[in-house]
């Protein structure tokens, strides 16, 4: 099964009583590990939604369809911008947009490499814990800009003595 997005939050006349969540929204690559993190993101939005306003409210399950919306995006967007490399996965091949948000995506990993701050950014977009909007702050934009505080290693940071430990 491939990846597969429904909108429902675009359907402007949503049924009372009903939401879709889980796998019946969006099936994700495996490979990322999102589906079952958007499966619970999606729950709390219910269960928030549900806390603040009660069952009996009209237009409470196409608020909660429009939230977990929100909250499939961010993993959706993730996924989709890396995916679209594969050979065939486009039928023109990726758009301009689409590589400049994968050279800047490349560009963060770098960084990463040598900037503890950038690295703890990336981590919680890419972990779901965090919205995509934090890699595009002024001080990561400015740290991406200049690449890693600290050179990348040559060679194994480990002592001969801490190697053999690590290998039993």
């Amino acid at each position: 099964m491939g990846q597969r997005l429904i909108l429902y939050e675009k359907v402007s006349d949503w049924p009372e009583g009903f939401v879709a969540i889980g796998d019946s929204v969006a099936a994700f690559n495996p490979i990322y590990g999102h589906g079952m993190s958007v499966a619970a993101q999606s729950a709390v939005e219910l269960r928030r939604i549900v806390g603040r306003h009660g069952l009996g409210r009209l237009g409470l399950a196409a608020d909660v369809q429009k939230a977990i919306g929100r909250t499939v995006t961010t993993a959706w967007d993730l996924a989709t911008g890396q995916d679209i490399f594969y050979p065939g996965a486009t039928t023109n091949g990726p758009t301009r947009k689409e590589r400049l948000v994968a050279w800047y995506v490349d560009r963060l990993m770098y960084t990463a490499t040598g900037n503890g701050r950038v690295a703890r950014a990336v981590t919680d977009v890419t972990s779901l814990q965090r919205g995509i909007p934090v890699l595009l702050r002024p001080s990561i934009l400015t740290a991406a800009a200049r690449g890693p505080n600290k050179d990348q290693l040559t060679e194994s940071p480990l002592t001969v003595a801490e190697w053999k430990a690590a290998n039993g």
